[in-house]
């Protein structure tokens, strides 16, 4: 382990003294099981216990042994996430469950109160949180958990209470739509009536995990997960197919232009304002894709 070759090289280098280098494997098992204690204990203030205490389809003990293989592990994430799953004492319902409490954690900037209010209103997959609306989180802030209201964490700023809940809001908003921003443009463009029966929304609502950020268009309509059906996507048996997904790209654009208050050059507005609108059957009654 690094800590341990570091105190090993400290030692050599007479840094600290030969008796501690030789202590060293000691030391930092110690020292692990030190940081395990007070991480898996769900009294430690921010601690990844009480966030997966909010795992509801975990055990304590599972929990307790996920955050001493995730002390342990050296390794990439997806390495630690794939080991897990093969493991019998986990398998795929847990980490799943693991995951989950864990990316809402980090959309809520640690604040396990307000995990478990999602996790109780049926929230089961943390790309559901790009479609709250203001009064859906304000409604979520003020849910009671354990005889408490869900409130806002400790590190938001704010001259009052009801400030610090709107800029609660407003990070909770921004990171929901920076982290799934397909869910996000399936959202808005349901607000508008033009788009509400789109090839694209349909397209969005039955792949919730294409990323229009950065998803190849012809490689991902071309992947064995993406799901097409004829009967909601007519443009879906035809060659063009990808361009009227395409214009979902750029109809973020738009939507982040506008939100963002950047202004594009009159030119580029233009041609991405003509790229994002649905499509419009000609007099032929075939689509034509912008």
């Amino acid at each position: 382990m690094r800590l341990q070759r570091a105190l090993t090289d400290a030692a050599t280098s007479n840094l600290i003294s030969h008796a501690a280098g030789l202590r060293a494997a000691a030391t930092v098992g110690r020292l692990q099981q030190v940081a395990v204690q007070l991480s898996t204990s769900r009294e430690t203030p921010g601690s990844l216990g009480r966030l997966l205490a909010t795992a509801t389809g975990t055990t304590a003990a599972q929990q307790a042994a996920f955050i001493e293989r995730y002390a342990r592990h050296e390794g990439t994430a997806q390495a630690l996430w794939s080991s897990l799953r093969k493991d019998p004492a986990f398998g795929d319902a847990v980490v799943g469950d693991l995951q989950l409490s864990l990316q809402l954690g980090t959309l809520a900037a640690n604040h396990p109160p307000l995990v478990a209010a999602l996790r109780q209103s049926g929230v089961r997959h943390a790309s559901q949180t790009a479609t709250l609306e203001t009064e859906g989180w304000r409604k979520l802030l003020q849910t009671q958990i354990d005889g408490k209201p869900v409130g806002v964490p400790a590190g938001i700023k704010g001259a009052t209470e009801p400030e610090r809940q709107t800029n609660y809001i407003a990070l909770l908003k921004e990171r929901s739509a920076r982290a799934f921003p397909t869910a996000h443009v399936a959202k808005t463009l349901k607000t508008l009536p033009t788009w509400q029966a789109s090839t694209a929304v349909a397209f969005l609502d039955l792949n919730p995990d294409f990323n229009v950020l950065t998803a190849g268009i012809n490689s991902s309509l071309a992947a064995p997960t993406v799901v097409m059906r004829p009967s909601s996507m007519p443009s879906c048996q035809r060659p063009g197919r990808a361009r009227s997904v395409a214009s979902v790209t750029s109809s973020w654009c738009v939507l982040m232009t506008r939100r963002s208050g950047r202004q594009e050059p009159p030119r580029t507005r233009a041609r991405l304002a003509e790229r994002a609108a649905p499509e419009r059957p000609t007099s032929a009654g075939r689509p034509r894709s912008p």
